[in-house]
């Protein structure tokens, strides 16, 4: 009787003045006559009355009705993740009525008292990833050198901050560390009040020998893995996020995986629209959706546990990315019964670790590739989470959480795991011909297989998958499909080019008595380079092979030196222009052209191919030879046709033939020759494309000869 009266009087009455306005007790009967649950929830009041449309601080500012009230907060799922139900009671001073204002956050409670509590002290097991068979598998089986992460947990403030986010976000870290190998700097942690001394966490609340209710509290242990070395890096703000993405941006490139966990309270604006808390504010889907995407590592998985989180898939999801929620955008995400965990965390972890705290053996391993891969880890959580599968029942209701999972592509998170991911990569040559050309997956999983793709210009060889030979030109693609029990994956496109490809670099102006080099492109089959001055009827096969170089040579002779062989004087003013293409010949497949490059030549000067400069020889760019038929089948006739043949003839000249095969190789000499034609017999040649010199009056002539069965 003696601690009721001292209760009693430690209220304190609307006005002494009015004797008709309720007291304290009074109201609070109003709402145990309200709500019969009252006694299962958690219940705050305030030892003074509000004042008419008093501002009432907390995550969401709100104001008190426009009358004095005694004013009460009701937290309906006492220690849960925000945002979840909960109500602000007031009760009018002078006409006892009871208004009820719903919500989903609470307000500050450091000026408020407790009236009825539920009991907290959270005292399951903890995970401990630092046992001799964790750090012998991180050691012998995980390499992570290519593997970020980034622990969120805002908690809110310090009376929200409940200590399983802690024990979260350490199990998270302990087991990226001791299990899966990563490298200490490559793990950014970002929580509550960063490296503060400030009480920050919620431990544990109690009634003591007087009936009264009590937090306990401490500031956050910096170190998260129990090795003495400080873990957390920021507080948990927009502006710590940000900087941390920028970071990572300049960072990681697409060899490398990102990790992204986040734990505590979550809200939802509207529809798809939600947010995270953060310490002191929060932080909306899209703007933590620009924050990563500044980012562009190859691949990003994402596990969230707070409430709401599933509002972030559609936001965060893209190309190279897995996430995983542990609800819907419209459900509230829950502990474990125990309190020490968050529920769904709480089975990922454990999934990714092969146990769970009481040392209890996880096989998420589904198809005993010997690694659990993100989507299984999703499947094992999902399948074990207790408030997905039977729900939590409270007050009468039985609630439910749904964890999401999304990939980018149906079987994406079949081939990701937190570490030592593969970079799986199409390899191939960029150019495929009439022969074959190999394909082959780098770094392919166990148990996986191959399915193959290719563009309509290539065809795959039915006996060796992943094989292709060209049936066609152009541009084109091959595509590699991996295959498990749990999924699929298809591998981007390897854009190749299929037949011979003709095109190449070299100067458009040569200098007098210079040289200039021109190298084609990567082929297949064969080169022929062809020369025209400008005002000529058609060009001059000069060369096959690669590269060309060719030389200006003055037109009164052979030596090419900066003065005027005749005069002794520098060259006249002027220049002369011609025209260089090629042609890639691959037999069996096709012929390309390239266009025509411009060249412009100082002076009045031949361009002449160097591998054919001789002593005594001069190219004519205006003298040619003409073979019939071409293509032959066993017997052609070459005639030489130049503007000289009718004085040559008259003087009785002697000339030469040669005939040489694609790779330089002498097929056939002739000497002496007179007359301006000879027979060419080509019966039991091997088909293909011949080289025809002609050197006649110390002039080269070039040409091609086809030879066919």
């Amino acid at each position: 009787m003696k601690y009721f009266f001292l209760f009693f009087l430690s209220f304190v009455v609307c006005s002494s003045i009015h004797a008709q306005e309720i007291s304290i007790e009074e109201a609070y009967k109003k709402l145990v006559a309200k709500d019969n649950n009252i006694t299962q929830k958690n219940v705050y009041y305030s030892p003074k009355t509000l004042n008419p449309k008093e501002q009432i601080t907390g995550f969401k500012p709100i104001k008190s009705p426009d009358y004095k009230a005694w004013y009460f907060f009701v937290d309906e799922y006492p220690y849960q993740n925000w945002e979840h139900a909960c109500y602000y009671a007031f009760v009018n001073c002078k006409t006892g009525e009871l208004e009820i204002v719903k919500a989903k956050f609470p307000p500050k409670l450091e000026n408020m008292k407790v009236k009825v509590i539920q009991p907290m002290s959270p005292k399951g097991k903890l995970f401990d990833f630092k046992k001799e068979e964790f750090k012998l598998k991180s050691t012998t089986t995980y390499d992570a050198s290519n593997d970020y992460a980034v622990i969120i947990s805002g908690g809110g403030d310090n009376e929200n901050n409940w200590v399983r986010y802690w024990n979260d976000c350490s199990a998270m870290y302990s087991a990226l560390v001791n299990v899966y190998n990563y490298s200490p700097s490559h793990i950014y942690v970002i929580m509550s009040d960063g490296t503060s001394s400030g009480n920050d966490r919620v431990l544990s609340a109690y009634q003591d020998l007087y009936g009264y209710w009590h937090y306990t509290r401490d500031s956050s242990p910096l170190d998260l893995d129990g090795n003495g070395t400080n873990d957390i890096n920021y507080s948990a703000t927009k502006s710590n996020i940000s900087t941390v993405f920028n970071t990572l941006s300049g960072i990681l490139n697409s060899d490398d995986h990102l990790f992204v966990f986040t734990t505590d309270h979550g809200g939802q604006e509207s529809g798809d629209d939600v947010y995270m808390y953060l310490w002191g504010e929060t932080i909306r889907d899209d703007q933590f959706a620009d924050e990563l995407d500044k980012v562009h590592a190859g691949k990003i998985t994402v596990t969230m546990g707070q409430c709401n989180s599933g509002g972030f898939v559609n936001d965060l999801s893209g190309d190279g990315r897995i996430i995983s929620t542990a609800c819907t955008v419209n459900e509230f995400s829950w502990s474990l019964a125990n309190g020490t965990y968050d529920e769904y965390l709480y089975h990922w972890i454990s999934a990714i670790a092969g146990e769970t705290p009481e040392s209890t053996d996880v096989d998420a391993d589904d198809n005993n590739d010997g690694w659990v891969s993100m989507r299984e880890a999703f499947e094992y959580a999902n399948a074990n989470d207790n408030a997905h599968i039977n729900g939590i029942y409270w007050q009468g209701v039985t609630y439910f959480e749904t964890p999401q999972y999304n990939s980018s592509s149906a079987g994406l998170g079949c081939f990701v795991r937190l570490s030592d991911n593969w970079n799986w990569s199409l390899t191939g040559p960029s150019l495929i011909c009439s022969s074959s050309a190999t394909f082959t997956v780098n770094n392919l999983p166990t148990g996986t297989t191959v399915s193959w793709d290719e563009s309509a210009n290539l065809t795959e060889d039915p006996q060796n998958p992943g094989t292709f030979t060209a049936n066609g030109l152009g541009a084109g693609w091959v595509e590699a499909t991996l295959t498990t029990g749990c999924g699929e994956i298809t591998l981007p496109r390897k854009t190749i080019w299929a037949g011979p490809k003709a095109s190449f670099t070299g100067p458009t102006f040569i200098a007098y008595g210079g040289t200039g080099t021109y190298i084609a492109e990567q082929s297949c089959g064969y080169y022929e380079w062809y020369l025209q001055k400008e005002g000529a009827s058609g060009g001059i096969l000069v060369q096959t092979g690669n590269p060309l170089t060719l030389r200006s040579v003055p037109r009164y002779g052979k030596v090419a030196n900066i003065e005027d062989p005749v005069t002794r004087k520098p060259p006249p003013v002027g220049s002369t222009v011609y025209y260089l293409w090629i042609n890639a010949i691959a037999p069996g497949v096709g012929a390309a052209s390239s266009t025509h490059l411009k060249i412009t030549a100082n002076g009045d000067v031949d361009l002449v191919p160097e591998d054919i400069m001789m002593a005594g020889m001069e190219v004519s760019q205006k003298s040619g030879i003409e073979i019939f038929p071409n293509p032959a089948t066993g017997e052609a006739t070459l005639t030489i046709q130049t503007p000289e043949v009718s004085e040559m003839v008259e003087a009785n000249t002697e000339w030469e033939l040669e005939i040489y095969t694609q790779s330089q190789l002498l097929k056939e000499k002739k000497t002496n020759l007179k007359g301006n034609s000879t027979k060419l017999q080509t019966a039991g040649w091997k088909e293909g494309i011949y080289i025809v010199r002609v050197n006649f009056n110390n002039k080269i002539l070039t040409g091609k000869l086809v030879v066919k069965k």
